[in-house]
């Protein structure tokens, strides 16, 4: 009731505080949850996004220490330029489902990146793999900011290394070789 929340919310300012040794985060929303679920919103944006031809740079996970440096939580980061400007589409993953957020700021400014790679990888793309985990609920164990920004920056990786696997040519064929179709193979450029 209303006594929990005061106390998980007094707990959340106390552990929030600003000292050096605590963390910036706020306690209640990672303890609370993260508020109303966003995730038809998010994929409503993601829409937009398709529509407007935007594709995504980087995907990251950033990671920020809370409860004082005793645990990490982890945000997943979508980097793209748009009107000339470095843009990131944050998504939390909480005990009430998803959240985002979509502006210039970096996720956190005491946070740190864990890691990052380089993705081709488009709105439409990103909003099948999130339908497709629609359906998980959050559980402390085994599904949770962790294991789903994990997860996610897996999937993002492996649709990249197959844009990039089918922007490759084909493998030209050894002198001697027949090409497919019963062409010859050309000859070695001297």
């Amino acid at each position: 009731g209303e006594q929990g929340a005061a106390a998980v919310q007094a707990m959340g300012e106390t552990l929030s505080s600003e000292t050096p040794f605590e963390s910036k985060v706020g306690v209640e929303s990672i303890l609370e949850g993260i508020g109303v679920d966003q995730f038809d919103r998010l994929l409503e944006h993601l829409e937009v996004m398709e529509r407007r031809g935007l594709r995504f740079g980087h995907v990251a996970i950033w990671r920020q220490a809370f409860l004082g440096g005793a645990a990490d939580h982890h945000t997943l980061v979508y980097e793209y330029r748009a009107g000339g400007r470095h843009l990131c589409l944050k998504i939390d993953w909480g005990r009430e489902g998803l959240a985002f957020r979509d502006d210039p700021e970096d996720p956190s400014a005491d946070g740190d990146i864990i890691e990052r790679k380089w993705c081709r990888h488009s709105p439409a793309a990103l909003r099948q793999q999130l339908v497709a985990v629609k359906s998980k609920t959050y559980v402390l164990t085994s599904w949770n900011c962790q294991h789903f920004s994990k997860y996610m920056f897996d999937v993002a990786s492996e649709t990249s290394k197959e844009l990039t696997e089918l922007s490759q040519p084909p493998p030209r064929p050894q002198q001697g070789e027949e090409e497919e179709e019963g062409f010859p193979a050309l000859a070695p450029v001297p």
